[in-house]
């Protein structure tokens, strides 16, 4: 993969990298919440092993994250972390068609969101690939979030056909 050339050599405004990267730490708490819940999931088991990888690509995401906030920023928004990771949590509760079972879309659903946070994550690493940030290595990064997306993107033709087909 090519390194990206900077955008400037500045570094950012504290305050308004904070406030940007504040937001993106707080999807990808609730990103890795979401990884772990599916990957410890028994309808999830035969996927585990992406499963992992993805959870593990968000861990690391979010550590840099926090690495970044502290070093560049104003800190780490942990209150908007607790709240996202209780909102995933919460987030399950949603009607689905289905009071007491599970909705056939479910995993479908799950498998869209967690795929939408990985790629928007990534995204973020690739924007800060064009700051003079040294203190993490946000092409490994991106490549970490991509390895995830590349393994869990397969999987989506497997579930159409429980998901949106009547049996």
């Amino acid at each position: 993969m090519t390194t990206t050339p900077l955008a400037t050599t500045t570094l950012p405004d504290p305050k308004l990298l904070s406030a940007w990267l504040a937001d993106h730490a707080t999807l990808g708490a609730g990103a890795l919440e979401t990884a772990r819940r599916m990957r410890d999931a028994d309808r999830w088991s035969e996927h585990r092993p992406m499963l992992e990888r993805a959870a593990q690509a968000l861990k690391a995401s979010q550590a840099d994250v926090h690495v970044v906030l502290e070093t560049y920023g104003t800190g780490t928004p942990t209150i908007r972390e607790a709240a996202a990771r209780l909102g995933e949590r919460v987030g399950r509760l949603k009607g689905n068609g289905h009071l007491v079972t599970e909705s056939p879309a479910t995993r479908l659903v799950e498998l869209h969101g967690l795929l939408t946070c990985l790629r928007d994550l990534r995204d973020v690493w690739r924007t800060l690939l064009l700051l003079p940030l040294d203190a993490v290595d946000a092409q490994a990064n991106v490549a970490r979030l991509q390895a995830g997306i590349e393994g869990l993107d397969d999987v989506r033709p497997t579930l159409v056909p429980e998901a949106l087909v009547e049996a």
